[in-house]
Parts: structure tokens; sequence; C-alpha cells
């Protein structure tokens, strides 16, 4: 036979001739692998339609698998019917002993959480006649356990798991609780409750060295070593004892190297066996992320015996910076088994799951690659590394100083990826890579390029040298042979390569001068550092009691990474001048002749914060663009150049004045009011503009024109353009495409020529008179929405009457693929409706993002009328600001700190104190600051 066998939602064909023998069964794996044996699809744990279907799609077998408890089958008896059976036998005759069902779980008198003063649980049992039998080391409770006859004192952090059992129906679902005792902490705090022997019994525990191990670090072959998974109970709190969420899960031991480390890296699956198929919960702040198929706890790897959070430091100086996707980082208390296990940070999973939540891909057309061990070959993790080796190939036969050449690489990798990856890496001096940890990605569609992830860094800023800084990655990673170790030839073959193309060098050149002056500016860099140690100190002393090989010279370390950001900037220009046989550097400084009038372009920065000064190398060229606010229009460079965009090729020092003026007349009129620049993989429609006319006037739209960066590209409009009052207009790259999904669109123009930037860009409306009518710069990431990388959302203006160029002032849309040509689906001014719902309770939400480096939000609710302040302070107890102090109504309030104090000036990268008060409540927050 040849079947399909169908679900409420998928298809899947065995695609391969199956004889079965008369009475002999044959196991298909719902499994979702789509492999020989394994459907594409998983059966669905609270039930669903199950089908067998003949080639020609006729069914042969239908049922309805009704909802299942674990290990608990359902198949037909010996008279054909269909029963739930407490036996399941796979392969073999069907057990018919029926399942009479589960036994109803216990109640505890306690919620999990953080208490501050000894109590007691008492557990009850719906059925009077169960028995409940409970455990306080983290293994399953069965009959063998501790019978419950009294309440259970808790005077310390105290896990129990608890079972209830009736004879003649399966034990309960165990249920439990983790009570944290006088935790007082910012950190998140993770308990992991198992059985002790999945961890500890010599031939089976994950945790120990077992028989097996090699008697030197990194004891290969040990227990730990191995790829075992055992089952958890997890429970995730907040710093303020909310629980977040709990599940039972998968947990195996994680990393490479550092497996050896007394405290280990774990991850986390969330698997349909276990309960659960997902961890439901936005684990972190940061990421609009609310759900997790796996997320790991990690050591700090390289970095476990210097500061625990080096590679998250980095992370977080790319963050918004570069168009690389980042890990988040969150770091936690963590519990095992009640018993506390030191500071682990919690992470995300690269898999499938991670690029379609971070980068918007589908889960199911991907290949995912790495190189990796040994640096001998690539491996495909998901899907198939032909494609890439195929690139590998072509370029060994084609040079791609051949622009030809080269533009048939352009369309297989994502250019600024793949620049900016490689730039962090070279500046943090990263020793664990290019021979490892290097793993890139590509849609499988035809238009699918590959892009590069930055993970495990911490082999970088200097984290086993006293003088890190010095290292000349740069040409580490452009030998041509493989003198050595770390770097074999084919590991950083792709980059070596492009560098012999002038278009491509000129532009790596240039992109790493630019976050040189930027993201890795030495004072931005110090201050993260800064900030990040202010955030781990407060819990350092207790984790190095429990781990006294952890962090053994911490102070020193980071005194190392601080001096690494002061030095690495300057030795890396004398790297570049090197390696591309360049004179030298220059120094640029850049100002406005009318502050607020306009900013400043210089190659990949638009500079809005003026004076600016920075530095570039001699003869190569770089491009500087005038870019006036609404209202205002350029008139020359203070050396009497009338262009608005230049391009400055120098081996001097070089100052600029950028001088606009207003436009007598002025009136803001067009808004940009929608922007779809990273459609969903089920809506993908191109990029598309919405505008708004928020005026009772038709407004005549002929010659205008719509803009990115570049003057060359641009959609203009046509004669007879007209946006109606209080009426919309969209501009799309496929206007056809746009139609088929959204339906018919009044006043749709286009095909605009140009693509948005994914990562964010700049766009520009200009009257038919060359004055601005609007402009503004988007980016995917904090302070902006990110939900259009997640989900394939819009970005939408919240209120097109106030300043549309400020972050707060948009938000992701409500539904994939927006509302081009309608009202937003963000509550906005452009319509008189709004629906208020009014809280029960007084509450005050975590800021986000936390860390932050740009603008935070921050949520509090009140159930009734009542005075309200927020306060921020910094750690010595200065107040530094107050956002808001005044009578409220019930209602859920946001309010945004963009790291300012109540002068107006920027204050500096750290932890700042977060007060809200509320009529008789108060609450405190720590809030990161990362400039």
């Amino acid at each position: 036979i040849n079947p399909f066998f169908h679900t409420n939602c998928r298809t899947w064909n065995l695609n391969s001739r199956l004889e079965i023998a008369p009475n002999d069964p044959v196991i298909i794996y719902c499994s979702g692998k789509d492999s020989e044996r394994h459907t594409n699809f998983k059966l669905n744990a609270n039930g669903e339609y199950l089908a067998l279907l003949d080639p020609a799609q006729h069914i042969i077998d239908s049922l309805s698998v009704p909802a299942l408890p674990n290990d608990i089958s359902y198949g037909r008896s010996e008279d054909g019917q269909w029963i739930t059976m407490m036996n399941p036998t796979p392969g073999d005759i069907n057990d018919n002993t029926p399942f009479q069902g589960l036994s109803a779980p216990p109640v505890f008198s306690h919620e999990p959480g953080i208490y501050h003063q000894n109590f007691a649980v008492t557990i009850a049992s719906d059925e009077p006649s169960s028995k409940v039998y409970y455990t306080l080391d983290g293994s399953e409770p069965d009959e063998d356990s501790i019978p419950y006859t009294a309440a259970i004192p808790v005077n310390q952090t105290t896990v129990i798991r608890a079972v209830a059992i009736i004879s003649a129906k399966q034990p309960s679902a165990i249920i439990t609780k983790t009570y944290l005792m006088n935790e007082d902490t910012d950190f998140a705090i993770v308990s992991v409750i198992t059985d002790p022997t999945h961890l500890w019994d010599w031939n089976e525990g994950i945790y120990v060295m077992g028989p097996n191990a090699e008697p030197y670090q990194p004891y290969y072959g040990a227990n730990f070593w191995m790829d075992w998974e055992k089952p958890a109970h997890i429970e995730f709190f907040e710093p303020d004892g909310t629980l977040g969420f709990h599940a039972d899960a998968g947990v195996k031991i994680y990393g490479a190297w550092s497996r050896s480390r007394a405290q280990k890296s774990m991850c986390f699956f969330a698997r349909s066996k276990y309960g659960v198929s997902e961890f439901e919960y936005q684990i972190f702040p940061d990421k609009d992320i609310h759900s997790f198929e796996a997320f790991v706890l990690r050591n700090g790897g390289n970095d476990w015996d210097q500061s625990l959070f080096r590679d998250g430091m980095m992370q977080y100086l790319v963050k918004d910076r570069m168009d690389v996707p980042m890990l988040a980082l969150r770091p936690a208390l963590c519990f095992l088994n009640g018993e506390y296990w030191g500071i682990l940070n919690v992470r995300e999973k690269i898999n499938e799951h991670y690029l379609a939540d971070n980068e918007n891909a589908d889960p199911n057309s991907l290949d995912l690659v790495e190189i990796g061990g040994d640096a001998t070959m690539t491996e495909a993790i998901i899907g198939s590394n032909q494609d890439y080796d195929d690139m590998i190939e072509y370029i060994k036969n084609h040079s791609l100083s051949n622009s030809i050449y080269y533009e048939q690489i352009t369309k297989q990798v994502h250019i600024d990826n793949f620049m900016e990856y490689h730039i962090a890496q070279i500046y943090f001096a990263n020793q664990d890579w290019p021979h490892n940890n290097n793993k890139f990605w590509r849609p499988t569609n035809p238009d699918g390029k590959w892009r590069w992830i930055l993970y495990d860094t911490d082999f970088g800023f200097s984290v086993y040298s006293d003088d890190g800084w010095i290292m000349n990655t740069l040409a580490t990673v452009t030998e041509s042979n493989d003198s050595e170790w770390y770097v074999p030839k084919h590991s950083a073959f792709i980059l070596a390569n492009l560098l012999d193309n002038e278009e491509f060098q000129n532009k790596f050149i240039n992109l790493f001068a630019d976050h040189l002056n930027t993201t890795f500016h030495p004072n931005r860099v110090k201050d993260t550092i800064e900030a990040f140690q202010d955030l781990f100190e407060p819990e350092l002393i207790r984790h190095k009691n429990k781990w006294p090989d952890a962090i053994k010279d911490y102070d020193d370390d980071i005194e190392i990474m601080k001096h690494y950001a002061m030095e690495r900037p300057g030795y890396m220009r004398e790297f570049i001048a090197d390696e591309f046989s360049l004179s030298g550097t220059y120094s640029l400084e850049l100002d406005v002749a009318n502050g607020g009038a306009g900013s400043i372009q210089v190659n990949s920065i638009i500079i809005e914060d003026m004076p600016w000064q920075g530095e570039y190398f001699d003869d190569i060229p770089i491009l500087i663009r005038a870019l006036p606010d609404p209202g205002y229009r350029f008139i020359s460079w203070s050396d009497g150049y009338d262009g608005a965009a230049r391009i400055l090729k120098v081996s001097k020092n070089a100052s600029l004045v950028a001088e606009f003026e207003w436009v007598e007349g002025y009136a803001q009129t067009i808004v940009i009011n929608e922007i779809n620049y990273n459609s969903a993989a089920e809506w993908n429609v191109r990029d598309w503009v919405e505008l708004y006319n928020p005026t009772d006037v038709a407004i005549d739209l002929s010659n205008w024109i719509l803009q990115d960066t570049n003057d060359d590209e641009g959609f203009i409009f046509p004669p007879q353009s007209a946006i109606p009052p209080y009426g919309f207009a969209v501009v799309a790259c496929n206007q056809q495409a746009l139609t088929v999904l959204a339906g018919p669109i009044q006043n749709l123009f286009g095909d605009l020529e140009f693509k948005l930037n994914d990562d964010g860009d700049h766009i520009r409306l200009i009257r038919a008179d060359g004055t601005i009518a609007d402009s503004l710069t988007y980016n995917s990431g904090s302070p902006w929405p990110d939900t259009p990388a997640s989900r394939g959302a819009t970005i939408e203006c919240i209120d097109p009457m106030q300043e549309n160029s400020i972050a707060s002032n948009w938000q992701g849309s409500a539904q994939v693929g927006g509302t081009p040509g309608e009202q937003n689906s963000v509550n906005t001014c452009v319509s008189d409706e709004y629906i208020a719902q009014f809280p029960t309770t007084y509450s005050l939400s975590h800021n986000y993002p936390n860390p932050f480096n740009a603008v935070t939000q921050i949520q509090y609710a009140i159930p009734q009328l009542d005075h309200v302040r927020v306060d921020i302070f910094n750690v010595t107890g200065k107040h530094i600001n107050t956002l808001v102090d005044q009578d409220q109504k019930a209602g859920v309030y946001t309010v945004m700190w963009n790291g300012t104090s109540k002068a107006g000036s920027d204050v500096s990268t750290g932890t700042y104190l977060l007060k809200w008060t509320a009529g008789t409540m108060c609450q405190t927050r720590k809030i990161l600051l990362l400039r």
C-alpha cells in the first residue's frame, strides 16, 4: 500500500511501498519528523481526528482520538470496539485492560513562591477514599513514599511533590510546588526538580562521571557527555516570587568543554510526552516571544571562572546595533531539588524554533549548518548543507575580485549580516571561532540567503589573557593557510575571498569604522561592562560560596575587560590599516548649524546627537548625507558644497557643518502611518508604506517622492494623485500580491522600487518642491516594536497627531499583515472609539525591555482613582527624574523613560531604581540602562 495519513491540520504520504503481512502490525510514528515511518505531524494531546486514506484519497479507516493521559493508549478491543487501555502494547496484541481513570490530584494549601515567614503546607484530596503520598527530595512520589498525615512544616526552601492514589484507578498527576524562603533578588529564579537518581546514579545519572569517564579534563566518556534526557519539573519565578510558568519537561546536560565544570549547563525541552509541547511564557522581557520549545540554563562556558556574563555582555553590545540575531540573556538563581545551585544564565537555544521566532523563518523550510569540533567539514543540523558546499565550490573556481562573480555571491549570502557578524567576532577576538561555534542558515526558497548567528562568544574579550586586545584576529582569520590550528583554511574561506573584491573590501572597512565609532566606542563598552557588573555583583558571594572554583579573580577580570574596551579600537584600526595597506586614519567632526533642524548620515550611521567625532581610514571613500527634519530644507555644507549627499575621500582631519533653513508656510500634512518591512511567510506581499491625511481637505500628491536614504531610488507619485480628507494611501513594492491577500485597497500606488531594510531604515516623504513632508528612522528592535521580526506584523503609528519619529509612538500591529489602507489596529486618534478595561488590583509590571538602551516601557494598573507617582533613582539613592506625579482614574497606564534626568540630559549606563507609589501601595524595580 501507499497510504496517506490525515489529521485536522496535516496530510502525510508514506512515499514508499509498504507491504503488511497477514496479522502483522506495523508502527507509524506520529513524530513530526517527516521521514520514513515518521509523519510530518504530531497528535494533539487534547485529542483530534485521524484518518488513513488510499492513494486515491478514499478513507480506509478513521477515528477521533480522545485526550489521553501519559502512558495510556487508545485501541481496538477483542470485539472491535475502541477503548482507552491501561497498558500500551506497540507492535503486540492489544491489552484489553480498560483504563478506569485518574485519581483526582491533591490540593495544596499554599501556592509556590517566595515566603518570609515559616508556615505549614496542608494537602487534601477531593476524593475521600484517596491516599496522598509525598516526597521532599525531588523524587516522584508513589505508594512507597511518605504518607501524608499532617501538615508539612516549611522553614527553609522546600520542594514538595505529592500524588493521590485510589485503588482501581491510576495514580493522579504528580503535583510539584517550590517554596522559596527569604529570597531577595533582581534575578529570575528557576527551580529544577527531578528524581535524584536521574542526576547522581553512577550508571545512569547525567550529572556524574560514571564508569566510562576518561581520567583527565574534559572527561570524555563521562555520563555528562552522553546525550541522555531525563524527566524533570520546571518552575520559573519572577524576582518578586510570581510564578511565570511551570511544566514537566525533559532535561539534558548542555555545552561542550564546559560540561566538565562542577556546575553544569542544562537544556530543557517541552515535549508532548511530558505534557506540554511549548513553554508558554515570555521568558525574556526584551523579546516579544511568548512560547519556547526549549531553553538553556548556561554556566557561562569558558567564562565560568571569570565573570559569568562575558558572552551576554558581548551579545548586548551588538543588540539593535548590528544585523545579527543575538541570544537573549536573563540571569537566574537556580535551585536543584530545593538546593541553591548558584547563578545560571537563561539563554535561548539555537534551532528552527529560534529562527522562526527571531528571524521570521519558516521552521519547516530552512537549512541550518554548522562548522564545529575539528572543523573538518560542514554539518547540517537541519535540512541540507548542499547549497552551502556548492557555493564554496563556486568560490574556489571563480575569483570574487570580478564583479560578475561577486554579484552571484551577493544573491546567496546576506552581505550586511555576513559583514557585521565577522566584524563582531573579530573585535571580540573570539578564539573558539571560526573553527568552532560557527552556525549559519538560509530559507530554502529561491531567494533564500545564508545568514550567520552570533553565539558562544565567551572565549573572547581577553578571557584567558591579560592583553587580549593586541590579538590580530583579522589577520588570523584571513590567512590563506592552515598554520593556526584554530582557523582551518575553509572556516574563514568566504571572508578571505570576499575581501578580494574592492566593493566589498571598502564597505567592510567603512562598516568596521562605523562600529568602532559607535557600537564599540570605548566609553559605551566600558559602561556596558559596568552595568552588567552592577547587575551580577549582589549575587556573587553566595554563588562563590556554592562553587569555590567559580569567578576566581573576578575583580581583576572586570578590570581586564574594561581595559580591553579602552584599548581594542586603537589596535583594531592598526590591524585594519596593516591588512589593507592603508596609510592610517583621520578624524571626522560633524555638526549642524541649527540645532534640531536635521541630522547627518555617515555610511551606516545616522547621527542625531551633535557635535560628533569619529575616525575613518585614509583614502577610503565614505558617504555623508544631510537629512533635514520635516519643515526644513538643506542649504549647504560649511565648505560651500551644496549637495545634501556627498562622497568624502581624504587623508587628513576634516570638519563639516550642515546648514538647514525653515520653510516658510510649512504645515504638517501627510503622516507616515504604517510600515510593512518584514512580511510573514504566510503573508508575503513584500514591503509597503501607508500614509495618512489628518486634515479635512484632499491633498495633491503629484510628483511627491517616497524614498529611503538612497537618492537614486524612490517612488514618484504620478500626476493627479491625491489623498482624501482623513484618508489613506498605500505605496507597495508589489501591488498585485498585496491586493490578492488584503483585498481591494483605495489609493494604492506602486510598484515601489527599493526594499526597506529588515533591521531598520530611514524613510522620507518629499513634496514636489523638495521640502520634507515627513521622515523617520525605524529600527527592528528596542525601543521600536520588534513584532515584525518575530511574527510578520507591521508597525503602526499610535497617534498620527503626535511626533511619529519617536519609537514610543509606534506599536506592532495586532494582526499579521497589518491594516493597509484602513484604520490602524492599535488605538489611535484616527478613531474616537476607545474601550477601557478596568483592572481590579494594583499592579506594577516589570519594565520592558530590561536592559534597555534607548527607551523602556513601564506599565502599571490601578483599580480606582488614586494619586500615582513614578520616580527614578540611582543606586546611591539620588533622585534622577519624576515620570508621573498626579491623580489618575482606574485603568492601565504606560509611561516611558528614555534615560534622561529631570533636567533633560542623558544619564550614563548603569543600574537605576524605579519607585512606584499609588495611594498606600509602593513597589520598586531595578532598571538596567545600556548606552
